[in-house]
């Protein structure tokens, strides 16, 4: 019995790790989305389209990760679910047809798992 307590605990774990890292990236697509709209409906400088994109996939995690940990001390699980992110971000960006750039993906997953451990630190119960 108490294998199976455990066993579930464990799916359980990851399938939250798995939704929040979705959520990050349905957030994050659809503020790329959004941007990629008012660059093209105003005159934005391309220059400063990645730097706000990378703004904008900072958010997504933060939110992202802030719901799905909801004050509980899961700091693994908000690395994990950050590390989802950044490799669907990339799969979506080489299916769309980008070039693979190493230092790019290196610094979506940083700065992913950076943001997830700050608002799990910020976040969590105080016992």
């Amino acid at each position: 019995m108490e294998n199976s307590v455990t066993t579930t605990k464990k799916t359980t774990w990851l399938i939250t790790s798995v939704k929040c890292g979705l959520l990050a990236f349905v957030l994050s697509s659809a503020g790329v989305l959004l941007l990629a709209l008012i660059a093209k409906l105003t005159t934005m400088s391309p220059e400063i389209l990645p730097i706000i994109s990378q703004i904008l996939k900072a958010i997504a995690v933060g939110v992202a990760v802030g719901i799905c940990v909801r004050g509980e001390k899961l700091l693994f699980q908000a690395v994990l679910s950050a590390v989802i992110f950044g490799l669907l971000n990339m799969a979506l960006f080489a299916a769309l047809g980008g070039q693979f750039n190493g230092g790019q993906v290196g610094m979506d997953i940083g700065i992913s798992i950076l943001v997830a451990i700050a608002v799990t630190l910020l976040f969590c119960r105080k016992k």
